[in-house]
C-alpha cells in the first residue's frame, strides 16, 4: 500500500502518530496534546485497512483546505 500521510493535529498543530493496540487495530494520536481518534476496525479486515481508516478519520476536516475562500463563500 502507499505511504499513509497524516495532517497535523487540528487542535494544537502537533505531530500525529499511528498507534497499534495489542490485537492489531489502529488509531491516530497527537504526540503533543494526546488527542486521538477511536480505534478503527471491521472484523475480518487486515491491519493495513485499519491504518487507512484511522488516517482517514484523523485527516478529515470540517473546512476543505483545497477550496479557495471564494469557493467556500459560494456554497
Amino acid at each position: 500500500m502507499s505511504e499513509i500521510k497524516l495532517k497535523s493535529c487540528p487542535f494544537c498543530g502537533g505531530e500525529p502518530v499511528l498507534k497499534r493496540d495489542r490485537i492489531g487495530i489502529y488509531c491516530v494520536q497527537c504526540t503533543n496534546c494526546k488527542c486521538m481518534t477511536t480505534f478503527q476496525f471491521d472484523f475480518g479486515e487486515g491491519e493495513e485497512v485499519s491504518k487507512r481508516k484511522a488516517a482517514d478519520v484523523w485527516n478529515r476536516r470540517v473546512v476543505d483546505e483545497s477550496r479557495t475562500d471564494k469557493e467556500r463563500n459560494e456554497t
